[in-house]
Parts: structure tokens; C-alpha cells; sequence
């Protein structure tokens, strides 16, 4: 099981909020596969998967917010 992690894209950036989700659970990812849009109080971006497999968990809501490191997703390897 690989942990897919809230990035930090800047250096003040300490939380993100989840906007969407473009998969569900049991979704079939491919690496760089647009996972999550998150909004940060500098940018809106998504969040690509880093691993082929597939989504065994969203541990979040939309609107939730989310420090940088908290696991986002988890994703079963192939």
C-alpha cells in the first residue's frame, strides 16, 4: 500500500484544502493520473498519482483541509 501525500509547492505553504476528487475508491490509476485538485491561499493545482495501482482510500472530504505530509490517498501498487 503506497500513501499519496499533500505536497508542498512553496515554502509558506502549510495546509491545502480539497477542492474535487477525480477518482473514487477502487478507481484503476495509471502514474500521472490527476488524483485531487487542492487550493492552497496561492494556487489551485492537482495532485497527480505517483504509482500505478489502485485508489483504496480517500481520507478526505471536499472543503476538508489538510497539512503538507497528511496522507491524501492510498493507493494499492501493482
Amino acid at each position: 500500500m503506497e500513501e499519496i501525500l499533500v505536497p508542498k509547492w512553496g515554502i509558506s505553504m502549510s495546509e491545502a484544502t480539497v477542492v474535487r476528487w477525480h477518482v473514487a475508491v477502487g478507481t484503476r490509476v495509471r502514474e500521472g493520473d490527476p488524483i485531487a485538485d487542492l487550493e492552497t491561499d496561492k494556487v489551485e493545482a492537482t495532485v497527480e498519482s505517483p504509482y500505478d495501482g489502485v485508489v483504496m482510500a480517500l481520507m478526505a472530504e471536499p472543503e476538508d483541509v489538510l497539512a503538507v505530509g497528511a496522507t491524501l490517498a492510498m493507493i494499492a501498487s501493482e
